[in-house]
C-alpha cells in the first residue's frame, strides 16, 4: 500500500472546506486523555473542525475525547469490558439521524470506558438521542447538527467482533465471549449481524442531513459559530458571533412565536449597536429548533 498515494497528512487538507468528517476511535481508551501521545493533534483537528467541516461523526474512543475537549466530559472505568451487541432505547424518536428506527435498535461495543452520564444530562448544549438502562447513553447530538457523539461501533461487519475476540483469545488475555453474538454463546457458529439495517439507516440519515444543511459556501461555516440557544415559552432567541472587516460582531436574533426576527449587531471594538456588513443574515446560517 502506498501511504503516501492514498494518505493526506494535515498540512494537505487545512486549508479545504469538508462537507462532513469521522473521527474514528483508538485502542488508548483506559489512558487519561492528556497522556495520550497524539492528544495535541487531537486538540488541533477538534479545534479545526469548528470552521472546516460542516458535521462531524464521532464514535467510540473519538466520541469520548471529543467530549471531554468540546464539554469536559469525564471518562471512566468500567469493572469489565463492555463487549458485545447491546440494545438500546431511543430517547428523541423524531430526530432526522434516527428516521426508520424502531424504539430500540442493536450496535456493536468494545470498550473498557464509560462517559459520565450525569455530566451529559447537565450540559445544555447535548441532546441524548438514545440510552439503555444497562449500558447509559449511546448516541448524542448537537441541536444544530454540527457535531454527533457514537458510543458503539455502527462500522463493524458481522466478523469485527469476532476478530477482536480471537485476537486476544490467543494472546491469552483476559476476554469473555461476546454478549449476545453467537448462537447460544457457541464460538464456532457464526455470528448474528442485528444491527445491519441499523448501520445503514444511521449512514444514509447523517449522510442526508449533510447533504441537505451543508451550506453551499462552506466558507461560511467560519463565520457563524452558533454559541447558545435560549429556549422560550413561545419563542427562542440565539446568539452567535462572526468576524468581518477585522471586527468581531456579536449578533443577538430574537424569533418570535410567528417566526419573525430581529437582530441587533454590536461591534465588539465600539461596544455599542452600529450597521453591520450583513443585512438579515443572509450569509449566516442558523440551525435551531423551537422550543
Amino acid at each position: 500500500l502506498d501511504l503516501d498515494e492514498n494518505y493526506c497528512v494535515f498540512d494537505d487538507i487545512k486549508d479545504r472546506y469538508y462537507d462532513g468528517l469521522i473521527i474514528t476511535g483508538a485502542p488508548v481508551e483506559q489512558m487519561p486523555f492528556e497522556s495520550v501521545d497524539y492528544w495535541p493533534e487531537m486538540k488541533t483537528y477538534f479545534e479545526w473542525a469548528k470552521t472546516h467541516a460542516f458535521s462531524t461523526l464521532h464514535f467510540c474512543w473519538g466520541a469520548q475525547a471529543a467530549l471531554y475537549y468540546y464539554y469536559g466530559i469525564e471518562k471512566r472505568l468500567l469493572p469489565a469490558k463492555l463487549f458485545g451487541i447491546f440494545e438500546y432505547q431511543l430517547t428523541q424518536k423524531h430526530h432526522p439521524l434516527l428516521r426508520g428506527f424502531d424504539d430500540r435498535y442493536f450496535i456493536p461495543q468494545s470498550r473498557h470506558t464509560a462517559i459520565n452520564d450525569i455530566q451529559v444530562y447537565n450540559t445544555p448544549q447535548l441532546d441524548i438521542l438514545s440510552r439503555s438502562v444497562e449500558n447509559g447513553i449511546n448516541i448524542i447530538g448537537t441541536p444544530d447538527h454540527r457535531r454527533f457523539f457514537v458510543l458503539g461501533h455502527f462500522e463493524y461487519d458481522r466478523r469485527t467482533l469476532e476478530e477482536e475476540y480471537l485476537r486476544d483469545k490467543k494472546k491469552g488475555l483476559p476476554i469473555a465471549v461476546p454478549k449476545n453474538y453467537y448462537p447460544g454463546d457457541n464460538d464456532t457458529k457464526q455470528p448474528y449481524f442485528t444491527w445491519c439495517s441499523y448501520a445503514h439507516l444511521f449512514y444514509h440519515n447523517w449522510l442526508n442531513i449533510v447533504y441537505q444543511e451543508t451550506p453551499y459556501d462552506l466558507q461560511a461555516i467560519a463565520k457563524a459559530i452558533l454559541v447558545r440557544i435560549e429556549k422560550r415559552p413561545v419563542a427562542f432567541a440565539t446568539g452567535l458571533f462572526y468576524t468581518v472587516g477585522g471586527a468581531t460582531w456579536a449578533t443577538r436574533v430574537n424569533v418570535d412565536d410567528s417566526l419573525n426576527w430581529t437582530e441587533n449587531h454590536t461591534d465588539s471594538r465600539a461596544g455599542s449597536p452600529r450597521a453591520s456588513p450583513y443585512n438579515k443574515l443572509q450569509t449566516i446560517f442558523i440551525f435551531a429548533k423551537r422550543p
